[in-house]
């Protein structure tokens, strides 16, 4: 009995040992898949933070172009503006260009009536400045003073 007794302690001392060592190995085993989670957090948060960022990116350059594309057609529309102002100005059938062609008939007739006035004031005054200047003053004409004096 003595013999079965210290065959069953034998073998309850490997088991206790066996024991103790598939512990170890299980708990070596958990920290490493431990660690191997962590490390495969760490990995997907790395590449869902740089996802993330790079949709902020094309977000940016989206609102970028967008802004570059506004200004260029607010440009377009400037350029095309002045344009069509200028070309109803230098055609014929432009209602600036028949304004200005009004107008300057208007300042070609005044500068003819002027020139009369004037010639006719000459006459009068006979050579005497002050009796051409009056005559003008007279008309509402005033000349500006000679350069330099």
């Amino acid at each position: 009995m003595s013999d079965n007794l210290e065959r069953v302690a034998s073998a309850v001392s490997t088991l206790a040992t066996e024991t103790r060592d598939l512990a170890a190995e299980v708990r070596a085993d958990n920290l490493g898949r431990k660690r191997q989670n962590m490390l495969q957090t760490v990995l997907v948060c790395l590449v869902l933070a740089g996802l993330v960022l790079l949709g902020l990116l094309v977000v940016r350059q989206q609102a970028d172009l967008s802004a570059r594309s506004k200004s260029a057609a607010e440009q377009r529309h400037a350029q095309l503006a002045l344009s069509e102002q200028i070309n109803d100005c230098i055609s014929p059938t432009g209602a600036c260009y028949k304004r200005n062609q009004a107008n300057q008939g208007a300042v070609i007739q005044h500068l003819v009536q002027l020139n009369a006035t004037a010639s006719r004031c000459a006459v009068q005054a006979d050579g005497n400045l002050d009796r051409f200047d009056a005559c003008l003053k007279a008309h509402g004409i005033t000349l500006p003073p000679p350069p330099g004096g």
